[in-house]
């Protein structure tokens, strides 16, 4: 049965312990009319190997494999945003664009549920808490943290979600269009909650799908304290500025 063509967005920091086996798992699910692309920010002296690197990882070689680079860290925001840009401008339809993490803590099963979903909003957000979702491995200082970060930036930006920074997400074109009309504000994982800010200003339908989520096993995390304190700033100026968002008031 022909399955509407989707991008998936792998953005990407020091992740080479980690992508290959992840490429090989989603790929084995992808056909011929989709799209994968790494959007890179890892040092350009490795770069060649990477690229050949993800490309070998490939398990099905009909599915089309794309880079974007950026030759420091440019933050997931900015990484996103040219994989969005990259995609747009493609010669052939792409129905949705899906961003995922590198790092195995979104399983390959939840990637293609959240990616082949009937669901018909404007974007489908795989949510660690949701009543059905489990969380595995994180430690208790790193689950209370996100817990509160997630119970107070869907009150302040009054978005009704359960999950505003997980990146694990589809967008079909109607939310691609509208986020490619503003500039990004917020580079870190903030600029999650602000395309979601974005899309609830501007009309865009939201909901949510239950997903397990793994604590990174391999490697270790590219967030830093100084990226969280970015965040919360973020969060701050987001609060004071929504109106800025809107495309009905410019």
């Amino acid at each position: 049965m022909y399955q509407l063509p989707i991008a998936v967005v792998i953005p990407t920091y020091n992740e080479t312990e980690t992508i290959s086996a992840f490429l090989r798992g989603l790929s084995s699910h992808m056909s011929s009319h989709d799209v994968i692309v790494i959007a890179d920010d890892s040092d350009p002296k490795f770069r060649d190997e990477f690229i050949a690197m993800c490309q070998a990882s490939i398990e099905n070689k009909k599915v089309k494999i794309l880079f974007t680079f950026s030759d420091s860290k440019s933050g997931r925001g900015f990484a996103v945003r040219r994989a969005m840009d990259l995609i747009q401008n493609l010669n052939y339809e792409v129905e949705y664009i899906v961003e995922c993490d590198a790092d195995s803590s979104h399983r390959v099963e939840d990637v293609v549920t959240i990616a082949r979903s009937n669901n018909s909003s404007d974007v489908l957000i795989g949510s660690r808490y949701l009543s059905t979702s489990a969380i595995i491995g994180w430690p208790r200082s790193r689950r209370i943290f996100s817990q509160l970060i997630n119970f107070l930036i869907p009150k302040i930006l009054k978005i009704d979600i359960t999950d505003a920074t997980n990146g694990l997400r589809r967008y079909n074109k109607n939310a691609v269009t509208k986020l490619l009309m503003f500039e990004i504000k917020n580079t870190g994982f903030i600029y999650l909650s602000e395309q979601l800010l974005i899309l609830s200003r501007n009309g865009c339908s939201i909901s949510e799908l239950p997903i397990v989520f793994i604590n990174r096993t391999i490697g270790s995390s590219s967030v830093t304290w100084r990226d969280v304190r970015s965040s919360l700033f973020g969060l701050v100026r987001l609060s004071l500025n929504k109106d800025s968002f809107d495309l009905s008031l410019k």
